[in-house]
């Protein structure tokens, strides 16, 4: 699928200040992972499922540790779990939109993401028959991410990472519809 296809040029990142047209060619060629799935659970369900942060260690293969509140604005803490690795990080909630859209920036402290930066998003859109399209991705940006090295390397490590968490919402999700 497009980026278009999938609705996320429509939407300018908080984390840009301007809305010209040289913003949409940046999120073009920004590294971005964006994977999706389809869910046979409506939009409620895996909302509830999303947003129930205190439950993630029960199911969920990539976050743990979850310390914060669900609000535009706030400060949290999250564990990935990577490679076998857990690895804290502080983040900036920037879009919480209930049986819509998720998204936080990481790092929390701004002066670092001139170094490097990800916005980590899930959308959720209904589709045909009550059931539910995940779409979940992260846009890189800084000076690390825009090295070609750096996305050749993380690329393919990342984005199985990303799936199996798609896997579990949609396992757990269909369990309870």
């Amino acid at each position: 699928m497009a980026l278009g296809d999938l609705g996320l040029l429509e939407r300018t990142p908080r984390f840009f200040t301007s809305r010209d047209e040289h913003v949409l060619a940046i999120l073009e060629t920004m590294p971005q992972l964006i994977t999706a799935i389809d869910i046979d659970a409506p939009v409620e369900r895996v909302w509830d499922i999303l947003s129930d942060t205190a439950s993630w260690e029960s199911w969920n293969p990539l976050l743990r540790d979850f310390k914060g509140t669900l609000r535009e604005g706030a400060k949290a803490k999250v564990s990935l779990l990577f490679e076998g690795k857990k690895l804290p990080v502080s983040v900036e909630l920037v879009e919480v939109k209930p049986r819509e859209r998720l998204a936080w920036i990481g790092p929390a402290f701004k002066p670092a993401r001139s170094i490097f930066s990800g916005m980590h998003y899930f959308e959720l859109k209904e589709i045909e028959g009550g059931r539910t399209r995940l779409v979940h991705g992260e846009r890189f940006r800084g000076l690390i991410p825009d090295g070609e090295w750096f996305w050749r390397s993380a690329e393919p490590r990342v984005e199985p990472a990303y799936m199996a968490f798609n896997e579990a919402l949609k396992a757990r999700a269909e369990a309870g519809a």
